[in-house]
C-alpha cells in the first residue's frame, strides 16, 4: 500500500507600516540653531513640525505617553529669555531647555503649561551671553508625524506676560463698524493680580486698552478653555481708573465668553479693560472690539411703535423686523444670565381679550414682557418665554387703553439679524380649564410610575377663588377619579413660577380644600407635588395650579398623577389586617417577595387569600419590603408594603435591652426602622436595628466597648 504525502507551503503575511525617515535634528547632536528676537517682540519666529521623530529622552514629566522629540538650540543674547512654543494645529505641545552640551545636557526648564491649542511658556533666568542652550520640542500626546506643527519665539522678556499689568496694557485697535476685523491673542500663564476683581478674585488679570472710535463699542472675549471670564472696563489713566463696568457669566457671558456693550464711550479718549477668570485657568484669550451703530428708534418706551390690532382670529395685519443694535432698557424678567436688549411696542386695546404671537424668522429665541400703565409708570401684566414661537394671552383688558410689550434675543443679542414677526388677535375665548367647571380630566396611572401627562398653560388664566397660599392670579384646573387611597400629583412649568398646587373634594359649587402645596414645601422653582394617602377610590376630585405671588409668569404646565404604595407598619412577630380599597365580586390577594406579584400562598402566615381582606399573622422582620394587592374582578387595589417599626418611648428605664420600653414589647433587631420618641437611651450590648430616627430632645448613648449597628 502505497501512503501519499502532501506538503502544503503556508504563506504568511506580515503586514509593515512604513513611516517615514526621522527628521534632521532628532537628535540633540544635530539641533537646529533658532533666532532671538533681542527684545520682547515676535518679529522673528521659528515654524516646524515634529516630524516622524523619535524619542531621545523620557518625557520630563508624567504624561502618560512617549517624548518624540525634535532638537534646538540657541545662543542666549541676554540673561534672560522667554520662550514660547504654541501649537499651529490640533495638537498641544511640550518642552525642555538645557545647558551644557550634548552628552552632558542639565535641564533648566519643563514647560507643559497649555492645553489643547495654547502655547507653552518658559521664562529663562541667569543664562549667560554668548553660551549654546539646548531645547527638545514634542507632541504632549506622544505623536511623531509632520501634521504635529509649532512656532517657536525666543526674545528677551523679562515677565510671562507683557499685559501683566495696566501700564502694559495691549493695544486693542477697534473695527469702523460691526464688522469683525483685527483682534488680539494673549496667554495668561504667569499672570499676578494687579487689584482686586470686581467679581470673584481677579488671580490673574491681562490688560488692554483702545482709543474709542465712537460712542458705542462693543467689547468682546473668548477663552480657549472653560475660564467664566470676568471682564472690567476702566476710564483714566493707569494710575488713576474708576470702573465702568464689570461683566461676567450669567451676566452676559458663558463659561468661555463674555461681552460688554457701552454706549458712553467718548470718541478720541483712551479706555483700558482687563480679562480674569475666576478658578485660576490659564489659557488663551482673545479680544476684539466692534462698533456699533446707533439703537433703534423704539429702543426705548417712549420710542413704541405702535402695532395694529386684528379683530378676530386673523392676522391679516402682521409686523415685521428685527431687534436691531438694541440695548437693554429693563432687565430680563426671568433669569436667563445675558441682557435683555430690548425693543418696544404699543397697542390700543379693541377688546377684553387679545392674544399676541410673535414668530421667530431668523431661527432664533424671544422673550417678551406686557405692560399696562405709562412709559413713566409700567406694571407687568405678563412674562413670557416664547421660544422660537410662542404667544401670550391677555384678558381683562379695557377698550381703548394702550398696552405696551417689549422684546429681546433670549441670549443677549442686538442685531438686525435677529427678526421675527408680532400679530395680535381678538378672541372671547379663553383657555378652556380656567374655572373648575371646565377641568381637565387626568387619569391617575396604576403604579408609582409617571402615567400620561395632560399639558396645559395659563396664558389667559384669571383668579378663581382666593389663594391657599398667596394670591391665585392665574389658577388654571384639573380634575381626577381616585383610584387608590393614596395618589401623588405633581406639577412642572416650562418657567420658573414658583406654582402651588391646590387639591379640593366635593363640586364645583361647594368645594372643600384637603391640601394646598406650594414649591417650597413639596417641590422646586417649577416644580411641585402633592401625595395624599385619604383619598375615595371612585370619587372624583379637583385641583388646581397657580403661580406664586408676583411672579405673574405666563407658561406652559404639565400634571400627572402616579399611585404610589401604601406603607403599613407592624411589629416584628406580630400581625396585621390588610383591606382592598376597591371592591368588586371576586378577591385574590397577591404577594410580591422581590421577584414579582403572585398568589398568596397557602402557609401559617396568612389567613385565606380569596376574600375582602388579608390577615397576616407573626410576621417575621424578614418579610419587611413585602408588597401586598388585590386583584378584584380585573382590576388591582393600592399595593400595600410592609415595614417594621418599633418606637421607644422609655416608660421603665433608659435601657436599650429592656423590652418594656418599646411599643411592640419587642427588642428591635437589624430588619426594623426604630424612632427615639421620647427620653435618653443607653445601649448595653451589641445591637443592631435597620435604621433609626430621634425627635427633639431625645439622645441614643453607647457604651464603651458596644457597637449598635444600623444596616440602612
Amino acid at each position: 500500500m502505497k501512503i501519499k504525502i502532501f506538503l502544503f507551503s503556508f504563506l504568511y503575511f506580515i503586514a509593515i507600516v512604513s513611516f517615514g525617515q526621522p527628521p534632521s535634528n532628532d537628535e540633540c547632536s544635530s539641533a537646529i540653531l533658532l533666532p532671538v528676537n533681542n527684545d520682547n517682540s515676535n518679529n522673528v519666529v521659528y515654524s516646524g513640525n515634529t516630524g516622524y521623530s523619535t524619542q531621545s529622552l523620557p518625557s520630563c514629566f508624567a504624561s502618560g505617553y512617549g517624548a518624540k522629540d525634535v532638537w534646538f538650540k540657541f545662543v542666549a543674547t541676554a540673561s534672560t529669555h522667554r520662550i514660547t512654543v504654541t501649537p499651529t494645529g490640533s495638537n498641544r505641545c511640550a518642552f525642555e531647555v538645557f545647558s551644557g552640551i550634548c552628552g552632558s545636557l542639565v535641564s533648566l526648564a519643563c514647560a507643559h503649561t497649555g492645553a489643547l491649542y495654547d502655547p507653552d511658556v518658559a521664562l529663562l533666568n541667569n543664562l549667560i551671553p554668548g553660551d549654546t542652550y539646548y531645547l527638545r520640542l514634542w507632541d504632549y500626546y506622544g505623536e511623531g508625524t509632520p501634521t504635529r506643527t509649532f512656532d517657536i519665539c525666543i526674545n528677551t522678556a523679562t515677565v510671562f506676560v507683557d499685559n501683566d499689568d495696566c501700564i502694559n496694557a495691549a493695544v486693542v485697535v477697534p473695527s469702523p463698524d460691526v464688522n469683525y476685523s483685527s483682534s488680539v491673542n494673549c496667554y495668561n500663564y504667569g499672570a499676578t493680580q494687579s487689584m482686586p476683581g470686581c467679581f470673584a478674585t481677579a488671580d490673574g488679570d491681562v490688560w488692554f486698552k483702545f482709543t474709542a472710535v465712537n460712542s458705542r463699542q462693543k467689547i468682546i472675549v473668548w477663552t480657549n478653555e472653560i475660564m467664566s471670564p470676568v471682564l472690567e472696563i476702566f476710564n483714566g489713566s493707569c494710575g488713576n481708573l474708576t470702573s465702568m463696568a464689570c461683566r461676567y457669566t450669567g451676566n452676559g457671558g458663558d463659561d468661555y465668553y463674555v461681552d460688554a456693550d457701552i454706549s458712553t464711550f467718548i470718541p478720541g479718549n483712551t479706555y483700558y479693560y482687563r480679562i480674569y477668570g475666576g478658578n485660576n485657568v490659564r489659557t488663551t484669550i482673545t479680544t476684539f472690539i466692534l462698533t456699533l451703530p446707533s439703537p433703534p428708534l423704539n429702543d426705548e418706551c417712549s420710542g413704541a411703535i405702535m402695532l395694529a390690532v386684528n379683530n378676530n382670529t386673523s392676522c391679516t395685519n402682521i409686523y415685521s423686523g428685527n431687534v436691531g443694535y438694541s440695548t437693554q432698557s429693563l432687565p430680563s424678567c426671568m433669569a436667563t444670565g445675558f441682557d435683555a436688549k430690548d425693543i418696544w411696542f404699543k397697542f390700543v386695546a379693541t377688546a377684553a381679550t387679545h392674544t399676541i404671537a410673535v414668530t421667530s424668522t431668523s431661527s432664533d429665541f424671544y422673550l417678551c414682557q406686557v405692560y399696562k400703565g405709562s412709559c413713566e409708570n409700567l406694571v407687568s401684566l405678563a412674562c413670557t418665554d416664547l421660544g422660537n414661537s410662542g404667544t401670550v394671552s391677555l384678558n381683562n383688558l379695557i377698550v381703548g387703553n394702550t398696552y405696551y410689550l417689549r422684546l429681546w434675543d433670549h441670549y443677549g443679542g442686538g442685531s438686525v439679524y435677529r427678526t421675527f414677526t408680532v400679530c395680535i388677535t381678538t378672541s372671547s375665548t379663553v383657555i378652556d380649564n380656567d374655572e373648575c367647571i371646565n377641568s381637565l380630566t387626568v387619569i391617575p396611572s396604576i403604579d408609582a410610575n409617571p402615567g400620561t401627562a395632560i399639558n396645559s398653560n395659563n396664558y389667559a388664566a384669571t383668579q378663581s377663588r382666593p389663594g391657599c397660599l398667596g394670591i391665585a392670579e392665574d389658577d388654571v384646573w384639573f380634575k381626577f377619579t381616585a383610584t387608590h387611597r393614596r395618589h401623588r400629583i405633581f406639577v412642572q412649568t416650562a418657567d420658573n413660577i414658583s406654582p402651588v398646587i391646590e387639591v379640593f373634594m366635593g363640586n364645583c359649587g361647594s368645594l372643600s380644600s384637603i391640601g394646598c402645596q406650594n414649591s417650597g414645601s413639596g417641590g422646586g422653582g417649577n416644580y411641585v407635588d402633592a401625595d395624599i394617602s385619604y383619598f375615595t377610590p371612585g370619587i372624583t376630585y379637583y385641583y388646581r395650579v397657580y403661580g406664586s405671588p408676583g411672579d405673574n409668569i405666563r407658561t406652559n404646565i404639565s400634571t400627572y398623577i402616579t399611585t404610589p404604595p401604601v406603607s403599613v407598619p407592624v411589629c416584628q412577630n406580630g400581625g396585621v389586617l390588610l383591606m382592598t380599597d376597591i371592591y368588586g365580586s371576586s378577591y385574590q390577594w397577591q404577594v410580591n417577595t422581590g421577584s414579582g406579584f403572585v398568589n398568596v400562598p397557602n402557609d401559617p402566615n396568612y389567613s385565606v387569600s380569596n376574600t375582602i381582606d388579608l390577615d397576616i399573622y407573626q410576621a417575621p422582620s424578614s418579610m419587611y419590603g413585602y408588597q401586598y394587592r388585590c386583584l378584584v374582578d380585573s382590576a388591582y387595589s393600592s399595593i400595600f408594603t410592609l415595614i417594621f417599626h418599633n418606637s421607644w418611648y422609655g416608660p421603665v428605664d433608659s435601657s436599650w435591652e429592656n423590652p418594656a420600653n418599646w411599643s411592640c414589647s419587642v427588642l428591635p433587631d437589624s430588619n426594623t426602622d426604630v424612632i427615639i420618641q421620647s427620653g435618653n437611651v443607653i445601649v448595653n450590648s451589641n445591637r443592631s436595628c435597620r435604621s433609626i430616627s430621634t425627635n427633639p430632645g431625645t439622645s441614643v448613648k453607647v457604651k464603651s466597648g458596644y457597637t449598635l449597628t444600623v444596616t440602612h
